[in-house]
């Protein structure tokens, strides 16, 4: 969540996903991707975010 936030493209669609725990990837309700569906954010952006998500979810994968 803090990582979208980084995002200052994000942020005004942040409070519109429809869960609070929405990671902006396949979750139903998401207002990011719906916003980078209509083009209003950055699809290279969106892509970039969702890389770095990953690279992140895998680090703390190896610290466990």
């Amino acid at each position: 969540q803090q990582l979208a936030q980084g995002y200052k493209e994000f942020l005004p669609e942040l409070d519109y996903c429809q869960f609070n725990d929405c990671s902006h990837d396949r979750d139903k309700g998401c207002a990011v991707r719906a916003a980078v569906e209509s083009g209003k954010i950055s699809l290279i952006r969106y892509e970039r975010f969702l890389k770095l998500t990953q690279k992140m979810s895998k680090g703390q994968e190896k610290l466990r």
